[in-house]
Parts: structure tokens; C-alpha cells; sequence
């Protein structure tokens, strides 16, 4: 008996270890890794973000744990650190992609690459398995990433073109069409859309044999209570921890500030200085995106976080996520944060989202609680918008002795909402000329046109009107002279649509076709004096 007792009793014993391996057996690693092309090679290049949007759809699934090449990923800072992995931060290139992938133990590592115009994305992907790198799953054709875009001709194709053309597309290079918020583009949106995408895909496909486990959040803490720090916990000083920041951004350190401000936030996550600090720092380095979501996690967690939510806000709008934008200005008006500065932020997110009129109303309800420039020049923005060009010259001439440079803020978020819209415009009016061959008598599409018009010639005139900072000179030159032809081509066809001389749609689809090959390298050229001012 005293002997099948002992049996019993060790088996179980082992059935318990058993089921506890089991149990705390970890998830496979996922490293996900972004590439980009050399910007002096492609200067047209333009990229969309994808791996934190992957990142966090794999984890919603839950099938692998991933790791991202990301400052904002704990493990791989925690690679970063070390003397013996001098990595480029924010290009990874293919030759540190298999060491940092051993290194943070990844079962899987997906190289990810996206490209994106204002009309097409094209995401590539490949998902590689175990140190040996074997391939075993794509999407796309990295070899053929740069290839040219398919941008339509004004030529009808019969049903088996058609069909033999999709055919080509889906097998060659696949692309995605942004999701769009009225006449703008959301990336943020796209990005979310096509990471789940890949996610679904890679689920169903190389890793349909793994359970899910989706990882499980937080609740929010309750904004109106303080978590209290746990028994003999002192809170440090907070100015000698800030002034150790301060001596390392005074040095050149930027990056080793923010990783330090990390570590402290880890270990005092209650210190709201030290997250408003990590904010600050985020936003100088003209990380917007981490700035806004850093500031989002804050809020959260402290009991007063309308600062937090100006902040998130704040960034979301010079990100261009503005879907965010608008939940962190709501959560701000909500707990008493309208003032001057957050009815200008409202001006900016609809005129950002074009609607003229309702950004008027904010940017009018800031000035009455007292102009600055920058309220006064959005408001002048949005006048130019809505056709209003006497009023928007009314409200540039109240700041005719101030500086140019001291609206650089202000006139990037200008002329990037202009020239967006403008390109719209182009894109939507040579796609209009075949339309208006084959309906020659359809009023609204006359009208359409028309309206378009007016809104080319309105954008046009405020950028002429607009004072110009100097670090911009050479890039609005570009740009005036890119708008001239759009106007130009524009003109030429709803000329077209209203005389039907032949002539004109012909001399339009050109002029159209010139304006809109000038707006990447114009982009371009203009990212370039902003990489060069924020150095400065």
C-alpha cells in the first residue's frame, strides 16, 4: 500500500509539472521588420508604416508574441544597447536583420516594405521560419517592389483585357487602394486595414497549426483615481532625475534621454513629469506618431490627464491621423480643456478634413478669445478653401509685419492640406476627361468640374498670397509653379466640358499629367528643408 501510495503520488506530481511546462511553455517570437528604400536612390519614394500595426494584429490573434524593430519595443532596446549590435535605427538594413532576430530568440521573422502614393499602396511581405531563415510564406514580389504603378489610361479596355490586365496586377506586383475620410487620405486607417490583412493571411496560412492565445489588456485605470505606489515605495526626486535628462539633451544624446525617461517611467509610472518630459522630447525628435501615443497611454493613468490629451492631439494632427486627433480633442473638451488653443486645433482637424466652413466657425471662436498668428493664418487657409480669397487676403495682411519664419509650424500644415487636396483634384479631373467624352451633356458632371475649378483657382491663390518662410523658398517655387500648371490643366478641361473643342482635353490631360509628376520630387525637396530645420 505505503508503495502504490508513493507511485500514485509521484505521478501525479509529474502530471502537475507536465501540465505547468505546459502551461508557461512560451508563445513563439515574431520579429517584425520594417525596410524602407535609400532616399537618395529613390528620392520619389514615399513610405507607409506597418510594423507596430502588425505587431499589434498578431497580438490580437495571439498565435506569436511579437517583437518589433522599434526604440518603443523593450527587447529589441534592450539589443540596441549592447556594444556588439551597432544598428541603424531607423533604416534597418538585411545585414543586422538575422543577428538581431537570433538574438531576441525569434522563431519567425517578417520583413515587411510598403510603398505609397495618395492613390495606390503596395505592401510586400515575407515571413521567414528558424535560424536557417527558410522562407515559408510572401505576399508580393520584392523584386519587383519599384516597378511602375498602374495609374489608367483614358482607353477602354473590352472585358478580356480587363480581366487579363487584374489577372497581371493580382499575380504581379498587388496593390490596395487608401482608405479615404471625406477628400483625404487616412493612413492610419490603411495601415490598420492591410496589417490585419497580413495577420488573417499569415493565420490561415504558415501558422493555422498554432492556437490562438490573444493577449489580454489592461482595463483602464479609472481617470479619477490615483493608484497608490505599493508599501515602503519612495517616490525619488524628480529634479535630479530630469536634470540627468537635461545634461544628455544638452550633449546630443536625444535618443539616450529617451530611453532613459523609459526606464524611469517603468519604474515611477505615476510621474507625470517625467511622461510630459518623454513627450517633449519625442516631439522635438519629430516623432509624432510615438509623441501622440505615449501621451494617450498617460492620459489613461493619471488623475488629471487633460494635458495629456492636448498633447496626443496635438500630435496626432501634425502626424495626420486625424480620426485620433478628434478622440483626443473630444476627451480634452470633456474634462473643461476648451480654450483658445484647443478651438484652433479644431479649426486645424476639419480644415484638414476640408470642411472649410466648420473650421472657419472654430478658428473665428480662438480669435475672439484673442488672435495669434498662427489661429489668424489658419483661418485665412480656410477662407482660401471655401472660395472666400478677399477675406483669406484680409486675415495674411493683419500679419504683414510679423516674420514669414515665425509661421513655419503653420504654413507646413498649409501647404500639405493644400497640395493634398490639390492632387486630389488633378487626379480627379484627368480621370473626368474620358467621363466627359462619353457623357457630353451630363450637367452635374459639368458641375463637378466646375466646382473642382474653383477650388484649384482658390488654393492657387492663397499660395501666392501666402508669406513664406525662409527655410521654404525653394521648394515654394516649385510648388507655385506646379499649381500654375495644374490651374492650367484644370481650365484647359472644363473648358473642354463646356466648348467641346477637342483641343483642350488633349492640352489638359498633358498639363495635368506634368503638374502631378512634379508633386513627389516637390514633396521630396520640401521634407528635405524640414529634416534640415529640425536639425538645425
Amino acid at each position: 500500500m505505503s508503495l502504490g501510495r508513493v507511485t500514485f503520488r509521484t505521478c501525479f506530481c509529474w502530471l502537475l509539472l507536465c501540465a505547468g511546462a505546459f502551461a508557461c511553455a512560451d508563445v513563439p517570437k515574431m520579429f517584425v521588420v520594417q525596410l524602407v528604400e535609400d532616399g537618395e536612390k529613390f528620392p520619389d519614394f514615399q513610405s507607409l508604416i506597418l510594423d507596430s500595426y502588425l505587431a499589434g494584429a498578431l497580438d490580437e490573434i495571439g498565435q506569436v508574441d511579437s517583437v518589433v524593430w522599434s526604440m518603443g519595443d523593450a527587447r529589441f532596446r534592450d539589443v540596441a544597447g549592447r556594444d556588439s549590435f551597432p544598428l541603424e535605427w531607423n533604416s534597418p538594413s538585411e545585414q543586422f536583420i538575422v543577428p538581431v532576430a537570433r538574438e531576441v530568440g525569434a522563431e519567425y521573422t517578417l520583413v515587411v516594405w510598403c510603398q505609397k502614393t495618395d492613390a495606390v499602396v503596395r505592401p510586400v511581405a515575407t515571413l521567414y521560419r528558424g535560424k536557417g531563415f527558410r522562407k515559408i510564406w510572401s505576399y508580393g514580389d520584392y523584386d519587383r517592389r519599384m516597378a511602375p504603378f498602374y495609374t489608367g489610361e483614358l482607353k477602354p479596355l473590352n472585358e478580356d483585357e480587363f480581366r487579363k490586365f487584374k489577372d497581371l496586377e493580382r499575380n504581379g506586383r498587388p496593390e490596395f487602394a487608401p482608405i479615404m475620410v471625406g477628400r483625404q487620405v487616412d493612413w492610419d486607417s490603411t495601415s490598420r486595414t492591410i496589417a490585419r490583412t497580413f495577420a488573417a493571411l499569415i493565420q490561415q496560412g504558415p501558422l493555422k497549426d498554432l492556437p490562438a492565445q490573444p493577449k489580454q489588456n489592461l482595463p483602464d485605470a479609472d481617470p479619477g483615481d490615483q493608484v497608490p505606489l505599493p508599501v515602503g515605495v519612495r517616490m525619488g526626486d524628480a529634479g535630479m532625475g530630469l536634470e540627468a535628462i537635461d545634461v544628455l539633451v544638452e550633449k546630443g544624446e536625444v535618443e539616450s534621454a529617451i530611453v532613459q525617461l523609459r526606464d524611469m517611467i517603468d519604474r515611477e509610472p505615476f510621474r507625470n513629469d517625467f511622461r510630459l518630459r518623454l513627450g517633449e522630447l519625442l516631439e522635438s525628435e519629430g516623432l509624432y506618431v510615438e509623441a501622440a501615443r505615449e501621451a494617450v497611454r498617460s492620459a489613461q493613468v493619471v488623475k488629471k490627464p487633460a494635458p495629456f490629451y492636448r498633447m496626443a492631439a496635438m500630435n496626432w494632427l501634425r502626424s495626420g491621423h486625424l480620426d485620433q486627433a478628434r478622440d483626443a480633442l473630444n476627451n480634452l473638451l470633456a474634462r473643461g480643456g476648451e480654450d483658445r488653443e484647443s478651438r484652433g486645433m479644431m479649426g486645424e482637424l476639419y480644415l484638414r478634413e476640408g470642411n472649410a466652413g466648420e473650421a472657419i466657425e472654430w478658428y473665428s471662436s480662438a480669435i475672439r478669445s484673442g488672435p495669434t498668428p498662427d489661429v489668424v493664418y489658419g483661418r485665412a487657409v480656410a477662407y482660401a478653401l471655401s472660395g472666400q480669397i478677399d477675406l483669406c487676403r484680409g486675415d495674411l495682411a493683419s500679419l504683414v509685419d510679423l516674420p514669414a519664419d515665425r509661421l513655419s509650424d503653420s504654413y507646413v500644415m498649409a501647404v500639405t492640406v493644400c497640395t493634398d487636396l490639390l492632387e486630389g483634384v488633378g487626379v480627379r479631373i484627368r480621370d473626368r476627361v474620358a467621363l466627359h467624352k462619353i457623357h457630353r451633356t451630363d450637367p452635374e458632371l459639368v458641375a463637378l468640374t466646375a466646382r473642382d475649378t474653383q477650388l484649384a483657382e482658390s488654393i492657387t491663390a492663397f499660395i501666392e498670397l501666402t508669406p513664406v518662410p525662409s527655410q521654404f523658398a525653394g521648394s515654394h517655387v516649385q510648388r507655385a509653379l506646379a499649381h500654375k500648371l495644374m490651374v492650367q490643366g484644370v481650365t484647359e478641361v472644363f473648358e473642354y466640358a463646356t466648348t467641346r473643342k477637342e483641343d483642350l482635353a488633349s492640352e489638359g490631360t498633358l498639363s495635368l499629367g506634368e503638374a502631378l509628376r512634379m508633386l513627389p520630387a516637390l514633396r521630396s525637396l520640401f521634407e528635405r528643408e524640414r529634416s534640415k530645420t529640425a536639425l538645425n
